[in-house]
C-alpha cells in the first residue's frame, strides 16, 4: 500500500521549465536614459556597454573570491583568518563590446583561481567564437583583424586569430570520426578545388612514396626485372632514373573531396572532407570508402558522383549493392567546355529529352539525335556521354522522385557555394590542413536556423516512399 503510494507520488508530471529571468525593462530604460542625459554614448571606447561590462566582470570576480576565501569584503571574520585579500591588479581583456580594463582581485596565498576571466586568458570566449564565425563566413585573418580593429577597437594581432580559428581543429577531427547512420538513401561525393602551397617532393609516376623494387637511387626503374619498359621513352626516362620534382613553394590546384549523404529521415549530413592531389585512383578511395564504412555505413542505396576515376569499382568492394550514378548537372557542364557560348542553349536544349527519356532505350534514341546534330561540330561531347554512359543510365530505371533527388542541384550546390565562397576569399593556402580548415568553418556555418533542413524534411516523404519500394528493406535498419 504504502509502496504504492510512493511510486504514484514519483511518477507526478513534471511542471513547466521556468524561464530564466530577464533584466527588468525599467532598469534598462533607466540606465540608456541617464547615459543619454549625460552625453555619454552608448557604444564604443568609455561608452556605456563597456562600464556595464566592467561592473559585471568586476562584481563577479569579487564573488568568486568571496566564496574563495569564505568572508566578505571589509568582513571582520577575515581578521587573523590565514589566507585574506591582497589588494587588485589591472588586466584589459577583449570583449563582445571591446577592449575592457578591469581590476582582478589578489589573495596573500596567490592561491585564488578566478573562473570568468582566468589567469593569463586575454579575451572572453565570445570574442572567440566571433572570430570563428567572421572566419567562417570567408574572411581572411587580415579582414578579421581589421574588422575588430574598426568596430571594437582592438588590436588583435593576426597570429592570434589564427590561434583562436585553429581551435576548430580539435572539433574538426572529433566531427570527421563521428559515428555515421547505418544506411544512406544518397550519397553525393563532389570536389571544390582550392590553391595550396606545396612543398617539394618527388613524383615517380604519380606516386609520392617510390614502390617497392626500387633501383640504385631509391626508385623503382623499370629497365629492372620488377616491370616491362612501355615505350622508347620511358626506357630512356627510367635509365638515367630521372625524377620529377614539384618546385619548392609552388601553389598548386588541389581536390577538397566532400560527401553529402540524404537521410532516411530527409536531412542532408556531410560525411567528411578528405584532401587529394588530383590523381586518386581507386586504392585511394577504397581507403575513404573503407573509414566511412567503419564509421557504422553499412549501407548506400545510391552513389552520385562526376566521373571520379576508381571511384565506382571502390564502390562495389566496399559495398556491393550500391548504385553508382554520374551526376548530371556535372555532365552538362562538361559538355559545356566544348562547346561554344552561343550554342550552349541549343545543345542544352537536345540534351534535356535525353536525362529526362522515360526509359533506357528512348534516352538512347534520343542520344541519337543528338549526336546526329552535333556530332560533326563537336565529338568530344558525343565521346563524353559515350563513356559516361553506363554511370548515366542507372537512374532512368527508377521512379522520377528517384531522379528527382539524384538529379536536384539544391543538395550540394548550395554547400559548395558557401565553400566556394570562402575559399576564394583566401586565395591560396599554406598546407591541406589550413584549407581543410577553412572548409570545414564554412560548413558549420550552413543554415544556422535549421530553415533549410525543414524545408528538405518536407519535400522527402514521396521520395522515402519511392526508395523504400525500389531498394525493398534496404532502408529498415536506418529507421530501427
Amino acid at each position: 500500500m504504502t509502496s504504492n503510494n510512493v511510486t504514484e507520488a514519483e511518477t507526478v508530471e513534471p511542471s513547466e521549465p521556468v524561464p530564466p529571468k530577464s533584466v527588468d525593462d525599467r532598469l534598462i530604460d533607466e540606465l540608456v536614459g541617464r547615459a543619454q542625459a549625460e552625453g555619454l554614448q552608448l557604444t564604443g571606447e568609455g561608452g556605456l556597454l563597456q562600464q556595464l561590462t566592467k561592473r559585471l566582470l568586476e562584481s563577479a570576480l569579487e564573488g568568486e573570491i568571496t566564496d574563495h576565501l569564505g568572508y566578505d569584503k571589509h568582513d571582520s571574520a577575515g581578521k587573523n583568518g590565514g589566507n585574506s585579500r591582497n589588494g587588485t591588479r589591472a588586466k584589459t581583456v577583449l570583449t563582445d563590446v571591446g577592449p575592457v580594463e578591469i581590476s582582478v582581485p589578489r589573495d596573500r596565498e596567490g592561491s585564488f583561481e578566478p573562473k570568468i576571466v582566468k589567469k593569463r586568458q586575454k579575451r572572453l570566449s565570445g570574442v572567440d567564437e566571433m572570430v570563428i564565425s567572421l572566419a567562417a563566413k570567408g574572411l581572411t585573418t587580415g579582414e578579421v583583424q581589421a574588422h575588430l580593429s574598426e568596430v571594437y577597437g582592438a588590436e588583435v594581432s593576426r597570429q592570434t586569430i589564427s590561434t583562436i580559428t585553429d581551435k576548430v581543429l580539435e572539433g574538426m577531427a572529433e566531427w570527421q570520426n563521428r559515428p555515421l547512420d547505418a544506411v544512406y538513401p544518397v550519397v553525393f561525393i563532389d570536389a571544390i578545388h582550392v590553391k595550396i602551397r606545396v612543398l617539394a617532393q618527388l613524383l615517380w609516376f604519380g606516386e609520392r612514396v617510390p614502390p617497392p623494387g626500387a633501383c640504385s637511387t631509391g626508385l623503382t626503374c623499370e629497365t629492372s626485372d620488377t616491370a616491362p619498359s612501355r615505350n622508347r621513352r620511358d626506357r630512356s626516362h627510367h635509365r638515367s632514373c630521372a625524377r620529377t620534382k614539384i618546385r619548392d613553394g609552388a601553389v598548386a590546384n588541389r581536390p577538397i573531396y566532400v560527401a553529402l549523404a540524404v537521410t532516411a529521415e530527409g536531412r542532408r549530413d556531410i560525411l567528411g572532407l578528405w584532401a587529394g592531389d588530383g590523381g586518386e585512383g581507386a586504392k585511394h578511395w577504397m581507403h575513404i570508402l573503407t573509414e566511412i564504412k567503419n564509421r557504422g555505413v553499412n549501407d548506400v542505396l545510391m552513389l552520385v558522383c562526376d566521373g571520379l576515376k576508381g571511384l565506382p569499382d571502390a564502390v562495389e568492394a566496399v559495398w556491393p549493392r550500391t548504385v553508382v550514378q554520374t551526376c548530371v548537372v556535372h555532365l552538362l557542364r562538361n559538355s559545356f567546355r566544348y562547346a561554344a557560348r552561343q550554342d550552349w542553349d541549343k545543345i542544352a536544349k537536345l540534351l534535356k529529352p535525353v536525362y529526362t527519356a522515360a526509359t533506357e532505350d528512348a534516352a538512347l534514341d534520343r542520344f541519337a539525335e543528338f549526336a546526329d546534330a552535333w556530332g560533326k561540330k563537336y565529338p568530344a561531347i558525343v565521346r563524353l556521354w559515350e563513356n559516361a554512359w553506363e554511370e548515366f543510365t542507372p537512374f532512368l530505371r527508377f521512379d522520377t522522385e528517384i531522379r528527382r533527388i539524384v538529379c536536384t542541384t539544391n543538395a550540394i550546390e548550395s554547400v559548395n557555394a558557401r565553400i566556394r565562397r570562402a575559399v576564394k576569399a583566401r586565395g591560396h593556402f599554406p598546407n591541406e590542413q589550413a584549407a581543410l580548415k577553412c572548409v570545414y568553418m564554412a560548413i558549420m556555418s550552413l543554415d544556422p536556423t535549421g530553415k533549410g533542413q525543414a524545408r528538405w524534411t518536407m519535400r522527402w516523404k514521396t521520395a522515402l516512399n519511392a526508395f523504400d519500394i525500389t531498394f525493398d528493406g534496404r532502408l529498415s535498419a536506418a529507421r530501427q
